[in-house]
C-alpha cells in the first residue's frame, strides 16, 4: 500500500513539474510573437524619457515628483530601460517585450539589476498597464503591493525624436 501512494504521490509530481514548464514556455513563445505585420506601425518602437511620475497607495495620492532620469528603448520586438544611479541602487532591465492593443505591455524579463530581481520576486514576466498612448507619449501604470496596502506609480513619458 505504501509503494502503491509513494508511487502515486511521485506521479502528481512529474505531472505538476511538466505543467509548470509547458506553461512557462507558452508565455515564453506568445511573448515572442508580435501582433504587428511592420514594426513601423507599433507606436512602442523608439527612445522614450519619462517625464514625471506619482505614486496611489489605497487610493491616496502620496506624492508627485519630477522624476528621476529614465530611459527606456523600444526596438524590434525588444526593449531596455535604466534609470540614473540612485541612492537605492542601480536599475535596469532588458528583454522582449509584447503590446496588446494599446493597453497592455507585457515585457518578458531577460536581464535585470539586482533591486529589480528583488521587486520581481523571481518573476520574469512584467504586465504594465498603459493609458493615453500616442505617437508622442504614454503614461505606464505599474502596480504592486508593500507593507502599507497596493501602490500604483503612474510614469508619464515622452518619445525622443531622433537627432540628424
Amino acid at each position: 500500500m505504501k509503494i502503491l501512494i509513494i508511487t502515486f504521490l511521485a506521479l502528481i509530481i512529474c505531472f505538476a513539474c511538466n505543467q509548470k514548464s509547458d506553461t512557462s514556455a507558452q508565455i515564453e513563445k506568445s511573448i515572442a510573437v508580435l501582433p504587428f505585420d511592420n514594426m513601423s506601425d507599433n507606436p512602442m518602437e523608439g527612445v522614450w524619457k519619462r517625464t514625471m511620475t506619482y505614486s496611489i497607495l489605497n487610493e491616496d495620492t502620496l506624492n508627485y515628483q519630477d522624476s528621476e532620469l529614465q530611459h527606456i528603448i523600444y526596438l524590434d520586438g525588444y526593449y531596455m530601460w535604466s534609470s540614473e544611479p540612485a541612492s537605492t541602487g542601480e536599475w535596469h532591465g532588458f528583454g522582449n517585450y509584447i503590446l496588446e492593443g494599446d493597453s497592455i505591455l507585457r515585457q518578458h524579463i531577460i536581464t535585470m539589476s539586482i533591486p529589480m530581481q528583488n521587486v520581481m520576486g523571481g518573476g520574469k514576466i512584467a504586465t504594465l498597464h498603459i493609458k493615453e498612448l500616442t505617437k508622442d507619449s504614454y503614461i505606464q501604470m505599474v502596480s504592486f503591493i508593500t507593507p502599507e496596502g497596493v501602490r500604483t506609480d503612474y510614469q508619464h513619458y515622452i518619445k525622443l525624436q531622433p537627432s540628424h
